[in-house]
């Protein structure tokens, strides 16, 4: 019992420092240690897997398999400069692959009530609820909050809200789960999940991110859904009030979020003038770049953000289209391209995982992508789950909000994919137990 504490102990510590910036060597000091643990037992499982649980949980690795299997082969056989390709897929897939199984692993080693998913959505949890304290103490002290980039501990605004999305649809699979009358796997009531709730929802709106908020709606609405069909006829008029107060809650956030951003209202004046990206070519100077920009049909100034990633997906599809096999590996791959065709380009990517992978895998790797995505709801559909408890749901609600995100943000890469893997791995393990449990 004390070496599972201290594993969970470790693992909770890693999900907090993910946010914090500069603490890169001790992150990944803690997440070797837990790979020692969970490398050995996901090898294992997924080279002689033991049960039908453990052979349809392998769908995933095949997945990711055939993706980094055409990285591979756009490294050697497509970019102009293999070597570096070959060091950038190094840099950018080892550590998520092996997170991803390092995540796997411990939910088989550890399995005792879903420790592992538990402690990573506490973690998630305690994101938004530091976010939110750390408003507090700057209020209490008379300093002012800087919303253009508040990150709480950590070193962005959009940082709490990736791992809010996880959170979120862990804890609608649970809350679906508990209204049918299951325990449901994060073993909490409905007053945490309420509470719980509140935080995310706050913390989002905190953020200020669109796209976040964006996110944390369709996730929510979404939920309410499925909690509604779980609810029984007979269910207390206690539990559908807590479900009308949460929808209520979202609603208030999305009229709080588009009032308290003023971008809101200049997105359909830009949006034209972003996608004309012949005609206005301020975009080649980069996100950086807030004061030589065109304006919009009525003489305004179009929205720097919504501009930028506007232009950037124009461009980015007319990149994918023209090099459909991809141009070379690399998170940079965007801004190379663009320097390549048009003789500059200042911006660091495309702020969209999707785009960003296709200019550089071409669509090939898009669709490996998508497939590797859609493995873990293939998985989640065939899982089995005797005690009904959530697990199915939370994992495809982890993938589907991740890929929703990734449409609209850079977040295939780096803290965002690693906290992604290490989650959808661990919810893929949780859910091997719960079916050899029933097996059994």
């Amino acid at each position: 019992m004390n070496s599972r504490f201290a594993v969970l102990a470790i693992l909770l510590t890693v999900t907090i420092v993910w946010q914090v910036p500069h603490t890169i060597v001790f992150r990944y000091t803690l997440l070797v240690l837990l790979g020692v643990l969970g490398w050995p037992a996901a090898a294992a499982a997924l080279a002689r897997p033991a049960t039908e649980a453990e052979r349809r949980a392998r769908a995933p690795a095949w997945m990711l398999g055939a993706f980094l299997a055409w990285s591979l082969v756009v490294a050697l056989f497509v970019a102009r400069v293999p070597a570096e390709s070959l060091k950038d897929l190094r840099a950018e897939w080892l550590a998520p692959t092996l997170i991803l199984l390092m995540g796997y692993g411990l939910a088989l080693r550890y399995p005792g009530r879903d420790a592992v998913v538990r402690v990573i959505s506490l973690g998630f949890v305690l994101h938004a609820f530091m976010q939110l304290v750390t408003a507090a103490y700057l209020i209490l002290r008379g300093v002012p909050i800087n919303f253009s980039n508040f990150g709480g501990i950590g070193d962005h605004k959009a940082n709490v809200t990736y791992t809010g999305a996880l959170a979120l649809a862990m804890l609608i699979g649970d809350t679906a789960a508990r209204a049918r009358g299951a325990e449901g796997f994060l073993r909490i009531n409905t007053a945490y999940a309420l509470v719980a709730f509140a935080l995310l929802a706050a913390s989002t709106v905190l953020a200020t991110t669109r796209n976040g908020l964006i996110v944390f709606a369709v996730m929510s609405f979404a939920g309410a859904i499925l909690v509604a069909r779980a609810l029984t006829p007979a269910a207390s008029r206690a539990g559908w009030a807590a479900l009308a107060a949460c929808v209520a809650l979202v609603a208030a956030a999305l009229v709080v979020g588009f009032k308290a951003d003023p971008r809101w209202s200049s997105f359909a004046a830009t949006a034209p003038v972003a996608w004309d990206t012949d005609a206005n070519r301020q975009w080649l100077k980069g996100e950086r770049n807030e004061t030589d920009l065109p304006a919009t049909a009525s003489g305004k100034p179009v929205d720097p953000s919504a501009y930028y990633r506007i232009a950037f997906l124009k461009e980015g599809l007319r990149i994918m289209n023209e090099h459909p096999f991809g141009t070379r590996v690399g998170r940079d791959a965007f801004r190379k391209d663009v320097q390549e065709k048009y003789g500059r380009g200042g911006m660091s990517h495309a702020h969209n995982g999707i785009v960003d992978l296709g200019v550089s895998l071409g669509w090939v790797g898009v669709f490996a992508w998508i497939a590797f995505m859609g493995s873990f709801a293939w998985f989640a559909l065939r899982a089995g789950d005797p005690a009904r408890s959530g697990l199915r749901t939370a994992l495809a609600l982890v993938a589907a909000a991740f890929f929703l995100r990734s449409l609209m943000d850079a977040t295939v890469r780096d803290h965002i994919l690693q906290e992604f893997m290490l989650t959808a791995g661990a919810l893929v393990g949780a859910l091997v137990m719960a079916g050899n449990r029933g097996r059994a």
